[in-house]
Order: C-alpha cells, then sequence, then structure tokens
C-alpha cells in the first residue's frame, strides 16, 4: 500500500545510511496533516566526490516551488524566445558582443528583452555577465536524462524508486570510473577534444609580443584583435577566464612562449578539475542499494 511505502522511508534512511556512510537522507512531511511532501536524498559518495568535479549545480524546472517558482515557470515564455530568436546573446563572452545581440533582440522581441533584462537579470542567464566559472554548462540535459531513466520507474513504491536511483547510479559510478582509468589521456576526454580543436585554431592566429615580457600578448585573426595574460589566465575575449582551458587566442601564446613543443605546456594552464586524476576521485566511491525490506534490520 503507498501509506506503507511512505511510513518505512525512515527505516529505508537508516539501512541506507548504513550501507553509505555520510549520505543525507530526508523525508519531508506536512506539519497540520502528517502527509508525505518530498524525500530529500544525497549520496555520501556524491557528496564527497563533487569536491573534485566541476561546481556546476543543474535545476529542473518542472519541479520548481516557492521562491524560484517565477522564474521555473517562465522558462518556457522567456528562454524559449530567446532560443528561437538569438541564441547568441546568451553565449555572448564580453559585453560588447553581449550589447551587438541583446540589441538585436530588442528589435525583434522587445517584450521578451524586457523581461530578460528587467525581471529575470543578466547575471542568471548571460555568460557576460558572469563572473565565476561558467565551465561551458548552460542546459538542464542533465536532469533531463535523470528524468529519462527513470520514467518506468514513477509508479512505483516511494522506497523502491529511491532504492532504484541508488543502484543507477552506482552503475554510473562504476561505468565512468573504468572509462576514465582506461583512458590513455592527461585529460578526461571532452577537454582533450576542446583543447586540441583550440590548439587547431590557434595554429591560424598572430600573436604579438606587447611587453616584452613571455606571458602577455595580443592576438589577430579571425577579425578580431585579443590579448592574452598567461600569469593571470585571462583574455579579453574571456574564455579562458570562464572555461579555464587555453582558447585558440592561448594556444598561440603557449606556442610562442614553449615553442612547437607547447602541447606538453597547456596542462599546466589548465583547471586541474578536467584531470583524468580529479574524475577518477569524483567516482572513486561506490554507491550501495539497499537489500529488500524483508532483510532489514534497524536498531
Amino acid at each position: 500500500m503507498p501509506e506503507h511505502g511512505y511510513a518505512v522511508l525512515p527505516a529505508f534512511s537508516y539501512i541506507f545510511n548504513s550501507l553509505n556512510p555520510g549520505s543525507i537522507n530526508s523525508p519531508m512531511v506536512d506539519e497540520e496533516s502528517g502527509r508525505f511532501i518530498y524525500y530529500f536524498m544525497a549520496f555520501g559518495a556524491s557528496i564527497r566526490g563533487y569536491a573534485h568535479m566541476r561546481k556546476a549545480v543543474t535545476v529542473d524546472g518542472t519541479h520548481l516551488s516557492g521562491k524560484t517558482m517565477r522564474h521555473g515557470a517562465s522558462s518556457s515564455k522567456i528562454l524559449r524566445p530567446l532560443s528561437s530568436t538569438n541564441q547568441s546573446s546568451t553565449k555572448a563572452y564580453t559585453l560588447e558582443e553581449f550589447n551587438e545581440y541583446f540589441n538585436a533582440l530588442k528589435e525583434r522581441c522587445p517584450s521578451t528583452a524586457a523581461c530578460l533584462e528587467h525581471e529575470v537579470e543578466f547575471e542568471k542567464w548571460s555568460w557576460a555577465h558572469f563572473s565565476d566559472n561558467r565551465f561551458n554548462v548552460m542546459t538542464s540535459n542533465i536532469a533531463e536524462s535523470l528524468n529519462s531513466m527513470l520514467r518506468d520507474e514513477r509508479e512505483y513504491p516511494v522506497v523502491t524508486i529511491f532504492n532504484l536511483i541508488a543502484h543507477k547510479f552506482g552503475e554510473i559510478f562504476r561505468k565512468r570510473y573504468a572509462e576514465v582509468k582506461n583512458s590513455k589521456t592527461t585529460f578526461v576526454p571532452v577537454a582533450e577534444m576542446i583543447l586540441r580543436e583550440n590548439m587547431t585554431k590557434g595554429d591560424k592566429l598572430y600573436a604579438n609580443n606587447i611587453n616584452g615580457s613571455t606571458d602577455g600578448f595580443a592576438m589577430l585573426g579571425y577579425g578580431h584583435s585579443v590579448k592574452v595574460n598567461l600569469l593571470r589566465w585571462s583574455r579579453s575575449c574571456r574564455k579562458y577566464d570562464l572555461v579555464k582551458l587555453p582558447c585558440a587566442h592561448a594556444m598561440v601564446t603557449l606556442r610562442l612562449k614553449h615553442g612547437n613543443e607547447y602541447d606538453t605546456s597547456i596542462y599546466n594552464y589548465s583547471s586541474q578539475i578536467y584531470s583524468k586524476e580529479s574524475y577518477l576521485l569524483a567516482y572513486l566511491e561506490p554507491i550501495c542499494a539497499a537489500p529488500l525490506e524483508s532483510e532489514w534490520s534497524v536498531a
């Protein structure tokens, strides 16, 4: 019965935490009616592994409530027009580039532009107005993948659902760990691909040493002039600043500084969050599903 499933959540939490130390499980109920509201679950392995991962958090708007409901509810009315009208303003790195695209959006869809500027605010969706690390993440695909993975299990008893989540994430952790461990690269494959693509693009740029040092350069190419400072990990196009991987402009400076063998130095100018070692630590610990209820022993 459904009532039984909710009633045994505290016992399930006890069993699960004994198998997965450091996990956080919290059933939330309405204080007046005593009815189940939601169940918060965080795996200990995920909490500890997160210290070694990119600090990117994905929120699935379908389930938003409270103070954030406004932005979740408006996503279909505001963010979709932005995507279909002009996605370039979202992904522009510099304020100059952003303003150019956003002004074009104002002309085509003034009501959407006004809402994005005054209600949603630029900092919540624009790379150019974000001061921290974006890590090139701007979608909710992670949350959507989880929803798709659990589509058939949504009608199961609540304890079974959470145990299946633990089981599937345990499988994902084992698979990811094995894939990264068996790779022959210094960084994870997706980061290696970005670095190699940027190296190829950098071959088409011209660089000039602007201050006589080996760390400050000006670049010309692709119709733009860009300044790069290797010591500060910064460039005027801001891609290096936000993604923490050398862009095409930074690749040119590394080639001038280290010669034709500069490909061995690119990792020293990249965030180690992309390294193979970091990912192995992120997926190091197992996630264990709880046994059948008949096998539980709660003290």
